[in-house]
């Protein structure tokens, strides 16, 4: 299940998130021949942001993996020198196997983010106390499809208030038959400006809820 639908089942809130710099390496037993190699197994998501490199290895068959460590490890169980995997360079420290290509991802700048999570009751408590100088606002909203229209919502809320959005997230509600909840994501300047596109939010859908308050973290290379 993806994680904001995960999310909205429990009572928890973003405290943060974290840019991470994601580099990736192959991994394979030691004295190991790239050219001899048939499997490379990975994470579909680290297999895809690989694909230039992948494309100069055609003989190597891409294959799904759960994770991109468990799939080092798994080189390792295996002990066949045909198997190899796209992993971080921790995932090599651990297993003790060899790097046989180094960064192989598409972009040098590639990242990953990750949300760190808190229930409800102690990330409105930190917000309290301690009010981001620029905060990120994530919020699920409903609108009554009979009345508000997105487009119009979005003009008359966010749009109304300044506000940037980072992220629109479009998540399906199986019970009623085209129709969504969505995912904003917002950018915005101060508790005030906070304060008054929530207030804009909460008067306009039919509901509302706030996922996190928030400032970021970017991790350096």
């Amino acid at each position: 299940m993806p994680a904001w639908e995960l999310s909205l089942q429990y009572q928890v809130s973003l405290i943060s998130d974290v840019y991470v710099p994601i580099h990736h390496q192959l991994i394979g037993l030691p004295n190991t021949d790239p050219k001899t190699v048939k499997t490379v197994i990975s994470h579909p998501v680290a297999l895809k942001q690989c694909i230039k490199f992948l494309n100069t290895m055609p003989w190597m068959q891409p294959t799904a993996f759960w994770d991109t460590s468990g799939a080092a490890f798994h080189v390792k169980e295996t002990n066949d020198p045909t198997l190899v995997a796209i992993a971080g360079e921790p995932a090599a420290r651990l297993t003790g196997l060899s790097i046989l290509a180094r960064d192989i991802e598409d972009f040098t700048h590639n990242e990953t983010r990750f949300g760190i999570i808190a229930p409800v009751s102690v990330a409105m408590d930190a917000v309290t106390k301690n009010f981001p100088a620029r905060p990120k606002l994530t919020c699920c909203v409903e609108l009554d499809p009979d009345t508000v229209e997105f487009a119009p919502f979005v003009a008359a809320t966010i749009g109304r208030h300044n506000a940037k959005v980072s992220n629109i997230i479009p998540l399906c509600i199986p019970e009623r038959t085209w129709q969504y909840r969505y995912i904003l994501e917002l950018e915005l300047s101060s508790n005030q400006q906070t304060q008054g596109i929530w207030t804009a939010i909460r008067e306009t859908a039919s509901k509302a809820r706030i996922m996190g308050i928030y400032s970021s973290l970017r991790m350096q290379s």
